[in-house]
Order: structure tokens, then C-alpha cells, then sequence
């Protein structure tokens, strides 16, 4: 069967051509499973905005997460490797630029958040990437072991600013984690996996003693997606001792901010080590438009320019 199909209900992956094919043709996988985005979301172990995200089109799984599409497959009844194999293509096929093949150093993201291989094209917000680079700084006098906040509006490119603009700046290795199901048992597994990458070698001549910076995008999910308040505060407790020795930077959404302030250490970090990401300025978003165009030795006529920033 090249699909999934139930009555007028289909769903076939090889329909797939752009972003938004993704996202149609995924709900329909969902619908076909008689399953809401929250009973995937909760399923699949995701963020229930990341989930409606993708469902919608507006974003589409890092390069660096397809385990993400695969759980969400899973939890729509969609089991074989095979098929999924066909869903990941599929996936691949979608983060081209709609109605053409774009060749790989295309400079503009559209619709996707940028990811740390993207870091080249990402402009506009330099300013606030150095501030987050400043104070995560091993020996920064701000540090005192609290996490790091970028608190900022849905939309503002929080992710986006962590991936491509901090990740590049970190001397050492990062881990990067949406809250899952079990969050605790998946930081330490990607911990555990970074170390073993890194090998012993490493750490007998000293160079493997830095461990590595723990970035959690979406946070507010931690108060959204799970109803047990002792695992929650037992994550949050476990994300503040690991700040103690290495770097802890978390995104938080700024409508979930009364959510945060009701732990204490959480409260500390945010009156002592917050960066705030408000909306773009004119000139930010003329560099966004115009340096990687200049960099991918394109002209980008005023007039559009004018017109861009006017809407």
C-alpha cells in the first residue's frame, strides 16, 4: 500500500513535496488514527506546540531530531520500519524551499528554524547572541550557579537564536532537549552518549574535563504537558544542580513566566541571569534580509527591502 486510507481519508508520504504538504499529509496520519494533537503530543513524549507545529506546517523535525517524526509515527499506528523510512524521505524532501530544489547553502530558512549548520546565514540578532555567549562563560561573575533564561514572546526565534546564534559561540560540547515524557531519563542519556563519543582519551589528557553546556528549548512544555508537579519539580531541581558545574540555558515563553517564578531557584535565575528577546528592529530585520544575500553574492533590490519592513 503506497498510503494510508480509510473511507475519504488518506495519507501517503510520497505526496509530500514542500512543508506544507508535510503538515497536511501528517494530520491526515492523525486523523486516519482518530487521535487529537495533545493525545500525540503526550504519546510521542513532545511538547503539544512543538506537535501542533508540524501538524500545522509551520515547522518541520531538526536535522538532528528525526527520532521526533518516527515517535509521532509511532503514536498514530504507523509501526513499520519500512513505512517510516518512506515518512523520513519524505521529511528530507520537505526542507527544500517549496517549488524548486534549493541547493544546500540556500541562504534563506523560510518557515524553518535555523539550526547550528545554519549559523552562517543567521543575522539579526548578533547583538543578543553575544550578550547569551558573555554569560555563559565558565568564569562569568554572573554565573553563580543558576541556569541561564532567554525569555521571549512565541514566535520571537528563541530557537532559532539558541541553535544558530549560541551553540556556534560555545568553546565546548552542547546538548540540546525539547521535555519529553521523561526528561531527566533522556538528558542523561544524551550525556552519557556525548561522553562516550568523546571516548577516554579525552578525558586522560584533560581536554574531556569540560562538560558540556545543557540547553532545554520550550521549558514552558515542563509546565504544559506534564500533570505529576513531583517529577516536574524533581527535572527542575536536577537542571539546577547540573548548574552548578556546566552551563544550563533555558527557553522559556514569556506568557509562562508566573510558571517559572514559582520555584525558587528558577525565580533566582530569572532575577539574576535572565536575556530578554523582544521583537526584531527595522535594522535587524533589513541585515536578516539583506547579509545573507550579500553573502551568497545576491542583489536584494531597496524597493523590496522598503516593502518588507513597511508589512
Amino acid at each position: 500500500m503506497s498510503g494510508v486510507e480509510s473511507g475519504q481519508i488518506s495519507a501517503d508520504p510520497d505526496r509530500i513535496a514542500t512543508q506544507q504538504d508535510f503538515g497536511r499529509e501528517l494530520t491526515a496520519v492523525r486523523a486516519l488514527a482518530g487521535l487529537t494533537v495533545r493525545q500525540v503530543a503526550r504519546a510521542a513524549g513532545l511538547p503539544i506546540s512543538t506537535t501542533g507545529d508540524y501538524f500545522s506546517g509551520r515547522h518541520l523535525p531538526g536535522n538532528a531530531q528525526p527520532e521526533q517524526l518516527v515517535r509521532m509515527l509511532q503514536a498514530c499506528g504507523i509501526t513499520a520500519a519500512a513505512e517510516q523510512a518512506r515518512w523520513l524521505d519524505a521529511l528530507r524532501r520537505a526542507r527544500r524551499s517549496p517549488g524548486k530544489k534549493a541547493p544546500a547553502d540556500a541562504p534563506y530558512r523560510g518557515l524553518a528554524r535555523f539550526e547550528p549548520e545554519d549559523a552562517r546565514w543567521f543575522f539579526g540578532r548578533e547583538e543578543v547572541a553575544d550578550r547569551l555567549a558573555e554569560l555563559v562563560g565558565i568564569n562569568s561573575p554572573h554565573r553563580g550557579g543558576l541556569p541561564l533564561v532567554l525569555v521571549g514572546p512565541s514566535g520571537s526565534g528563541k530557537s532559532s537564536l539558541l541553535r544558530a546564534g549560541l551553540i556556534p559561540r560555545l568553546a565546548g560540547p552542547s546538548v540540546i532537549l525539547d521535555p519529553t515524557a521523561a526528561p531527566g531519563a533522556a538528558l542523561r542519556a544524551r550525556l552519557a552518549e556525548l561522553a562516550e563519543w568523546a571516548g577516554p582519551a579525552s578525558s586522560a589528557d584533560g581536554a574531556g574535563s569540560e562538560a558540556p553546556a545543557v540547553i532545554i528549548d520550550q521549558f514552558e512544555a515542563v509546565f504544559t504537558n506534564w500533570q505529576d508537579e513531583a517529577e516536574r519539580r524533581a527535572f527542575i531541581t536536577e537542571l539546577c544542580e547540573f548548574a552548578r558545574s556546566s552551563l544550563v540555558v533555558l527557553a522559556l515563553r514569556a506568557d509562562f513566566y508566573d510558571h517559572a517564578l514559582r520555584y525558587a531557584t528558577l525565580a533566582k535565575a530569572l532575577q539574576a541571569r535572565q536575556v530578554v528577546l523582544g521583537s526584531m528592529t527595522a535594522e535587524q530585520v533589513r541585515r536578516a534580509i539583506t547579509e545573507p544575500a550579500r553573502l551568497a553574492r545576491l542583489d536584494v533590490e531597496d524597493g523590496l527591502v522598503r516593502m518588507l519592513l513597511r508589512d
